[in-house]
């Protein structure tokens, strides 16, 4: 009787596993797909090879800024998916030589992930590639980011006068891991 019990043990175990892994993979890909939509998949990785920038931190920004709605207006003005201020938008078009026709161009989404990447990857250079530097001017402005820097160069999140941009760091970077790690069982990022 025992030896009957644990083969039949054995049997709902190994027809229970690939319904485990089937769930696992269905989870996995319905997640990946509301942080990083395929409709946005390749233009999102095209341009993010531009400005050398992960897609996935692309996506995650997008995702934080906005979830992926384009016609998104803040309450300081900051429009589209990347939640661009209009006049950051176009000191961004000038130095890059990117086409902008003003504010309303902003809800276009190639044109507002296109600038939003652009003037990340500036925020990038600047501060040597130090992301959370980055999501912290890109969400408060680079004016802010010194009175928030320890003596030893890098920024203390407690010293952040602004809930809002103390949020944005930590769930950018909290979506930010969870597509990288998605990444490394369902190749996201396309690399």
């Amino acid at each position: 009787m025992k030896k009957e019990t644990d083969i039949n043990i054995f049997k709902i175990f190994i027809l229970s596993a690939p319904v485990a892994v089937f769930l696992f993979l269905l989870i996995l890909f319905a997640a990946s797909n509301i942080l990083f939509p395929f409709n946005h998949r390749r233009e999102i990785r095209k341009i993010s090879d531009e400005y050398n920038i992960d897609p996935l931190l692309v996506a995650s920004i997008i995702f934080a800024e906005s979830k992926y709605k384009n016609n998104i207006v803040s309450k300081a003005g900051a429009v589209g998916m990347m939640q661009l201020m209009p006049s950051t938008a176009l000191e961004t078009a000038k130095k890059h030589s990117i086409p902008y026709g003003g504010r309303e161009t902003l809800t276009d989404t190639s044109t507002n992930i296109r600038l939003g990447s652009a003037y990340f990857s500036d925020l990038l250079e600047y501060y040597g590639r130090d992301m959370v530097k980055s999501l912290a001017a890109y969400n408060a402005g680079k004016s802010n980011v010194p009175k928030w820097t320890d003596e030893n160069g890098r920024l203390d999140t407690g010293k952040i006068d602004f809930p809002e941009t103390r949020d944005y760091i930590v769930k950018t970077g909290f979506y930010y891991k969870i597509l990288r790690g998605m990444d490394r069982a369902a190749d996201l990022s396309g690399k």
